[in-house]
């Protein structure tokens, strides 16, 4: 449940941290709350687009593609879109496109030695079953 501390948030960047530390701690609805709040703020920016993206590949969505490419159109500069593009596309078998966006994401961060912005982890999905 939203507080009233929520409602006086004004920050975009505040309410994608708080849906990151959820994200962390596998509260999915949580986050999805958090993100509501931001997308409210402000709907286009490319960070954004990306922790979108981020929550639906691992509530295993299909918005996941359209969030990061709209990510991609506002700041194509990213290498995590391209390589959690990457991912989504090469698990639908779309290997060709799949390799390219691959190859612009180790382009833009050759050493790969950036992990993205503060706060903005490349997820991973959520395993199936037990492990």
């Amino acid at each position: 449940n939203l507080t009233l501390f929520d409602r006086e948030v004004l920050s975009q960047t505040a309410w994608v941290n708080l849906a990151n530390i959820m994200l962390r701690e596998q509260r999915l609805e949580e986050a999805d709350a958090y993100l509501e709040r931001a997308t409210a703020i402000d709907h286009e920016t490319a960070d954004l687009h990306f922790h979108l993206a981020s929550l639906r590949f691992r509530q295993d969505r299909p918005e996941t593609e359209h969030h990061l490419r709209r990510m991609l159109s506002l700041d194509p500069t990213d290498f995590r879109g391209h390589l959690l593009l990457a991912r989504v596309l090469k698990a639908e078998g779309r290997s060709a496109e799949a390799n390219r966006h691959m190859r612009e994401a180790i382009r833009l961060d050759p050493g790969r030695t950036r992990r993205g912005r503060p706060g903005a982890p490349i997820p991973v999905p959520e395993r199936k079953g037990n492990p």
